[in-house]
């Protein structure tokens, strides 16, 4: 997979309706190209018949504006808009399934995206905000061009909440969030196809609470915490069914894949001689692995840790991930035959069991793993 990317901005301060406005206008172009192809395979990875082969190209052109003002000192009002444009094709040398016409496929969508948020300062160090916006996201790979039926998600934001700074070394914020989701896109097993497909559900809800926050415990040594508790669901989600077989109802079932909560903690020490030394623990929640909810898995929790030394805007150091040698798996799928995507035969999962190390050389303009 490769691509480009180019972004033109103008930004520009000023007096427009108060005396603090700010103005950004912007393009943005980005082009994503990819290939691929597949074999069907024998015992010993011999390659049999090539069952696809296929090039896309996806461009995406998109115009953005946004604007701050203050019509009152504490209160700052911020509006901005996106307009973005797609255009693309797909070829097919071998269709990827037996129901895909060889040919040329062309994509032409346009979406709009408002968004609008307030920040109200209630006293420094304290400060109220709530914000709202709309978004949206495409299917992945070849799948945007090769199913007509398969739409675009659709997402509408809300998100209110508190920053906080009381004392010096410590600061944090408190937000409260609902994304509501129209055609949301999730994977199903075909078994006229005898494949994993894409579909989109009607309509599904994620909603939250998140907490950060970082404390000074001494000049040298701080505490930092991340947590957000997550509810998902399916509001409306009917699929299937056929002549002999009723459709399967997911409404009110959690959303596969998404953890019931995240999180992250630590501690952080840096001397002023620049010898410093991090520990983190981090860790996710349980979650389902389909939209019938009958297979789950129940989460992880693995610390971190390094050392490190810091100089001249460069950092020298060594990393251990999961220093406790904890089993986990960061991302799990479930493949193979299933009834109305209720009896799964298969599970696939990125395997991050296995203390590591890691050497680690950051600059103020790059960094990098060694």
């Amino acid at each position: 997979m490769t691509g480009r990317l180019a972004k033109v901005l103008y930004s520009k301060r000023g007096s427009y309706l108060t005396q603090e406005d700010w103005l950004l206008l912007g393009f943005d172009f980005q082009q994503e190209i990819g290939d691929a192809r597949q074999w069907s395979v024998a015992q010993g990875r011999v390659r049999q018949t090539q069952n696809r082969d296929f090039e896309f190209v996806q461009n995406n052109y998109a115009v953005f504006a946004q604007a701050e003002t203050r019509p009152v000192s504490p209160l700052k009002v911020t509006l901005g808009l996106r307009y973005d444009m797609f255009d693309g094709e797909v070829d097919f040398a071998i269709a990827p399934n037996a129901q895909t016409p060889v040919g040329e496929y062309d994509n032409d969508l346009k979406i709009f995206s408002p968004k609008g948020g307030i920040l109200y300062t209630v006293t420094p160090g304290f400060d109220l905000f709530a914000n709202a916006g709309t978004g949206f996201f495409l299917p992945s790979g070849f799948n945007k061009f090769v199913d007509p039926n398969l739409r675009e998600a659709r997402l509408v934001s809300y998100e209110i909440g508190t920053r906080f700074q009381p004392v010096p070394r410590v600061q944090g914020s408190l937000a409260y969030y609902i994304i509501d989701t129209e055609d949301d896109i999730v994977t199903r097993f075909d078994q006229t196809l005898n494949q994993n497909v894409l579909e989109n559900t009607g309509e599904s809800r994620r909603q939250g609470i998140e907490l950060d926050t970082q404390i000074g415990i001494t000049e040298e040594l701080f505490f930092f915490g991340a947590a957000s508790l997550i509810k998902a669901e399916y509001e409306d989600f009917v699929t299937g069914g056929s002549a002999t077989t009723d459709p399967s109802d997911f409404s009110g079932n959690r959303i596969q894949g998404i953890p019931r909560y995240i999180f992250q903690t630590g501690f952080d020490y840096l001397s002023q001689m620049g010898i410093g030394s991090r520990i983190t623990v981090r860790g996710t929640g349980e979650r389902e692995l389909d939209a019938a909810n009958t297979l789950s898995y129940p989460g992880y929790t693995v610390a971190d840790a390094e050392v490190y030394y810091r100089t001249n805007g460069y950092t020298f150091g060594i990393k251990a991930n999961n220093v406790f040698d904890r089993n986990f798996a960061e991302f799990i799928t479930v493949s193979g035959e299933r009834s109305v995507m209720r009896s799964p035969t298969a599970l696939t999962s990125s395997d991050r069991s296995g203390r590591n190390f890691k050497k680690m050389l950051v600059s103020s303009l790059r960094s990098c793993t060694l």
